[in-house]
């Protein structure tokens, strides 16, 4: 029985290599680049495909941006305005009414009995008192604040069109990691099939079409997360673009000089920059100024007086009665300097004034070191990110090359399923690391040219 056995096994033992090595095969005759672009299932219906180019355009004219910058800019065009108009005068207008029955008392001490008195006033009037030295300093601080409004208005754009950028990267992260994991689904899906015909056949254990067939249960897993995630992205994306309709994207990676004209080297690395500081310097430096004309405004009220103007015209009477009424002019003129001594003293206000100053400068040079490190710190970064991308790329190409061994070898029968696994595995790693470094490149290449005097800035 013995001698029976292993004869059969020895007549049908190249049939069975045969039948082993054809299914192997067969399992690896469709193509195994992740280069192939695949979108994720999604009930997201859409008109508006977004490229890096309209993500810019519509990140510069989001509604969500521009209420609330509109709105600033507003409130300092009006404080300008109103402190423009420190010299308009105060309007009076009125009636008085005075009536009076029984006794009275004259200057004298005698007091009359049965009186009766009654007059009426009706007048109109101006008041002028207008102080030179507030009002003059007013508006010169009113535009050096509207200046700094609008350098901060620019910085926040460019901190929002930076935050809109970073989602759009995200996104197309998203959609090639689940193209690259949706066809590596795939091929385990038909790797399944194969080894459970395999295992059904004797040929191999049954365990390795179960390991296979976990794997291929946790790829669709990460799946469902990955869509999950690209969704959670573009809804954002939808709301900071202030966009009515779901939107979709061009699954390519944003290219800086595609977009901008300009070089990550030539915009960040060039002097050019250190003359045009960024919005978010200038509404600091702006801040400064505004400081210190308010220390010039307590010189100024010691000097520039204060303008009084007063015209009032107006009727008396004993009644209302257009012919009872008797009109009347008034006009007082007068120039004052009026002021606190405190504006003369040392210490107090002008301490205050003094610390301000020195707080504002503080912040532009504080400002300016951080910047400065953190610039150069992008820059390193940026160095460093570039080398392991070249180096994810060159993992990505050799575990390309591993499985077309796996693939030449399994054509001659001589194939292990757990290292066919375990190198497709390490495919997958290689490619989805590949995608994220190059996610974290863009995005600091895109923040870098937004802390470098970005070119929608001009």
């Amino acid at each position: 029985m013995k001698s029976f056995i292993t004869s059969s096994l020895s007549i049908h033992m190249p049939n069975i290599i045969c039948v082993y090595a054809f299914s192997i095969v067969s399992l690896f005759a469709s193509p195994h680049s992740f280069s192939q672009n695949s979108t994720p299932t999604s009930n997201r219906t859409s008109n508006t495909i977004l490229t890096p180019e309209y993500v810019v355009e519509l990140a510069l004219s989001s509604p969500v941006f521009l209420n609330e910058s509109s709105a600033m800019l507003q409130m300092a065009e009006g404080e300008l305005e109103s402190a423009r108009r420190w010299w308009m005068p105060v309007t009076t207008f009125g009636a008085t009414r005075f009536a009076r029955n029984g006794n009275a008392l004259n200057a004298n001490g005698d007091i009359f009995t049965n009186v009766e008195a009654r007059s009426a006033e009706l007048g109109v009037g101006l008041y002028f008192n207008s102080d030179a030295g507030r009002g003059f300093t007013g508006v010169e601080t009113a535009k050096i604040s509207q200046k700094a409004t609008i350098q901060q208005i620019k910085a926040d754009r460019d901190a929002f069109l930076l935050s809109c950028m970073n989602l759009f990267i995200s996104a197309v992260s998203a959609t090639k990691e689940h193209a690259v994991f949706l066809t590596a689904s795939n091929e385990l899906s038909e790797i399944e099939k194969q080894f459970e015909t395999l295992a059904g056949l004797g040929l191999i254990p049954y365990s390795d079409a179960l390991m296979i067939q976990a794997e291929r249960l946790s790829l669709e897993s990460q799946l469902f997360l990955l869509e999950s995630t690209l969704e959670s992205l573009l809804a954002e994306l939808q709301g900071a673009l202030g966009l009515p309709v779901k939107v979709s994207l061009q699954a390519d990676w944003p290219s800086i000089e595609r977009t901008f004209g300009v070089s990550v080297a030539s915009n960040s690395l060039s002097e050019a920059f250190l003359l045009a500081h960024p919005p978010a310097r200038q509404a600091l430096h702006y801040r400064m100024e505004e400081a210190a004309s308010e220390k010039n405004e307590l010189t100024r009220e010691v000097w520039l007086p204060e303008l009084r103007f007063s015209p009032m015209l107006s009727g008396f009477g004993s009644d209302f009665a257009t012919t009872s009424l008797a009109s009347s002019t008034e006009w007082a003129a007068s120039a004052v300097f009026s002021f606190p001594l405190e504006n003369i003293i040392p210490g107090g206000k002008r301490k205050q004034t003094d610390a301000k100053i020195d707080l504002a400068n503080a912040k532009v040079a504080e400002w300016d070191l951080r910047h400065s490190a953190y610039v150069d710190g992008l820059i390193m970064r940026i160095s460093a990110l570039e080398k392991s991308v070249d180096a994810a790329i060159a993992s990505s190409h050799a575990a390309d090359l591993a499985m077309s061994d796996v693939l030449l070898r399994a054509s001659h029968g001589i194939v292990d399923p757990v290292e066919l696994l375990h190198i497709n595995v390490l495919r997958l790693q290689a490619h989805s690391n590949l995608l994220s470094l190059r996610e974290m490149l863009l995005k600091l290449e895109f923040e870098l040219i937004s802390e470098t005097n970005p070119s929608w800035t001009k």
